[in-house]
């Protein structure tokens, strides 16, 4: 009996640590989960960052950010693709610390022991609406005719004008002494 007890707990124990928490959860409740083992799932976004005595990469879950930190470089190498305006990142999943202050970085963050991509980034395709180049167009042909016809005045708007002179011969003239 106890065998099957003790069977039943590490099987929950291992359902319950397989689960992964949003990082909005996290952020929120940071006094809860302070200084505990966590696993997220994420888009890998921006890129690796050094700095100092380790790499970073943030990780973007539907509502939140957070930046994972390790001291070896090789932890980030399984990611190949980093979401941005041209791409979806690949979507991770890490296990690590969850610091809420960290004493080390003096932010929050997650000092990771395992990462692995659950699936790989794509490229990101954007739409061109055709009433934008259209638009675009007009607005450019506009912009020429009007430089067109500034060029063509540019003599008559600048036209040099004498200046009228008080030089002997003015009556209008005086002489100060």
């Amino acid at each position: 009996m106890k065998k099957i007890f003790a069977g039943l707990f590490l099987l929950f124990i291992f359902v319950l640590k397989s689960y992964a928490q949003p990082v909005g959860d996290i952020l929120k409740d940071s006094v809860q989960f302070d200084c505990r083992q966590v696993e997220i799932t994420g888009e890998a976004i921006g890129g690796v960052i050094h700095s100092g005595d380790g790499w970073w990469v943030n990780i973007l879950d539907h509502d939140a950010a957070i930046g994972l930190f390790c001291y070896e470089r090789n932890f980030f190498d399984s990611i190949e693709r980093f979401g941005g305006y041209n791409s979806y990142g690949d979507i991770v999943r890490a296990e690590g610390v969850f610091y809420a202050n960290c004493r080390e970085h003096g932010e929050t963050d997650i000092h990771i022991t395992r990462l692995t991509v659950i699936k790989p980034g794509v490229v990101r395709q954007h739409a061109v609406d055709k009433k934008n180049i259209q638009t675009g167009t007009v607005m450019l042909a506009i912009f020429f005719i009007a430089v067109f016809i500034y060029w063509k005045n540019y003599n008559t708007i600048h036209a040099i004008k004498p200046i009228k002179s008080y030089a002997a011969g003015n009556r209008k003239a005086k002489k100060r002494i």
